[in-house]
């Protein structure tokens, strides 16, 4: 069943206003899905959606490039492992449990994939590679929260 024109105009006011919302709170997961998502809206009525998916791309890109600023401020020597979803893309499943250093992953700028073919953009994650060294600092933060709150843990 097509959809008319007014349920399209609506559809599309929708998504806008998602992404707006989103922006307000900063969440920049839900911005690049809606992104994404107003995208394949946009494809499914045979319109161009390049722009409207590279801006979920690059809303990725940020939060990906912050969680590795947070990680090198734990530790700049850190080791990373990406990780991928079982129904990844090809694409993506190239880089599965590929590891990088944090300077690495920040100069080659692996993740998010640009050429993910994913619905929702690529949902790979660089997962922290702990060694023993961490151990007394997770400790220490452990008991650091448990002593803030107690009864909580």
């Amino acid at each position: 069943m097509r959809k008319t024109h007014f349920s399209q105009l609506k559809e599309w006011k929708r998504l806008a206003r998602k992404i707006n919302i989103l922006a307000e709170r900063k969440d920049y997961r839900g911005m690049a899905t809606a992104h994404y998502e107003a995208a394949e809206f946009l494809e499914a009525r045979g319109d161009e959606a390049d722009g409207v998916r590279d801006a979920g791309y690059r809303t990725m890109l940020r939060l990906r490039l912050r969680d590795l600023r947070i990680m090198r401020k734990f530790d700049p020597l850190l080791k990373l492992k990406i990780l991928t979803a079982g129904d990844s893309c090809l694409e993506c499943k190239k880089f599965d449990s590929v590891t990088l250093s944090i300077q690495e992953a920040r100069s080659l700028k692996v993740l998010p994939s640009k050429e993910c073919t994913g619905k929702h953009g690529c949902r790979c994650v660089y997962a922290p590679q702990f060694e023993p060294r961490h151990l007394g600092e997770w400790t220490d933060a452990i008991h650091g929260l448990a002593k803030d709150r107690p009864g909580r843990y």
